[in-house]
């Protein structure tokens, strides 16, 4: 057995698999339980070592059912992330027995809120408001295809195409997309029923060649397509290799997330 100096500190962490319907499949992320100690530059090497999209840090606080909750990818921390914040609810459901069906989350986002239902977990995120990219930028060399439009949503450019096979066709140049001011690329099509959009997206400044399944990128999908077919529900399918799927309404300056999710794994964390 191998030998742990009676001076680590332990912390407990788990990894789900986010919006997903079947394990190993959505978008996996590590949710770390802190305890108030860790710190940043911890947090960073803990993520790389996970080497996941995301990790979620957790801490309690002094109120019942409400958590701080920090996200990192393998490089940086990150202001929002979808995926990692239904994988932290999971995770206090799941391990650390919170049985309160609402869950109250501070973060650079300010206040998130994930709800138990019977159709999996919803997420109350800020809406990504959408504006009309004014760079210039050969998106034909970056993504094979020429779009439809394209938009700045946020801290991520989203790019609209006309046929579902344009998205599964991409072949991105990460190295172009790197050069972009921008977290990254979300591209998007109509999808086929029961979905009303398809989409992929690229982060690769932040260490993420391609991200399995990305609900803050929802956040700006569901407010194009909103605006383009003039619904205030869809159903986004991430065409990524493991693929993942949720439902996506928006009212507002809020966009509720709902998705499913599965525990993989749970273990201890020494440092």
């Amino acid at each position: 057995m191998p030998f742990k100096s009676l001076e680590s500190r332990i912390f407990k962490y788990g990894v789900v698999d986010a919006f997903a319907d079947r394990p190993f499949s959505g978008n996996p992320a590590a949710v770390v339980m802190g305890d108030g100690t860790l710190i940043e530059s911890e947090m960073q090497q803990i993520a790389a070592e996970f080497n996941l999209s995301e990790t979620a840090f957790l801490t309690p606080t002094d109120v019942g059912h409400e958590f701080g909750l920090r996200w990192f990818t393998p490089t940086s921390e990150v202001k929002l992330c979808g995926h990692a914040t239904l994988a932290a609810a999971v995770y206090l459901a799941d391990v650390a027995g919170v049985i309160s069906p609402t869950i109250g989350f501070d973060t650079l986002s300010g206040r998130l809120v994930s709800h138990r239902e019977t159709n999996g977990i919803s997420l109350d995120f800020p809406a990504t408001a959408i504006t009309p990219f004014e760079g210039r930028v050969d998106w034909k060399s970056i993504l094979g295809f020429f779009p439809l439009e394209v938009w700045a949503a946020g801290e991520d450019i989203l790019v609209v195409f006309s046929d579902h096979k344009d998205i599964l066709g991409i072949v991105p140049q990460l190295s172009k997309i790197a050069e972009l001011n921008c977290r990254g690329v979300i591209v998007t099509a109509p999808g086929l029923a029961p979905f009303t959009c398809i989409s992929r997206m690229f982060a690769p400044r932040l260490g993420i060649a391609e991200d399995p399944v990305t609900g803050s990128a929802h956040c700006a999908l569901a407010v194009y397509w909103q605006k383009r077919l003039g619904i205030s529900s869809i159903k986004g399918f991430q065409a990524s290799a493991r693929t993942g799927q949720m439902d996506a309404r928006h009212s507002g300056d809020r966009v509720e997330l709902t998705g499913t999710a599965h525990l993989i794994a749970k273990g201890d964390l020494f440092l």
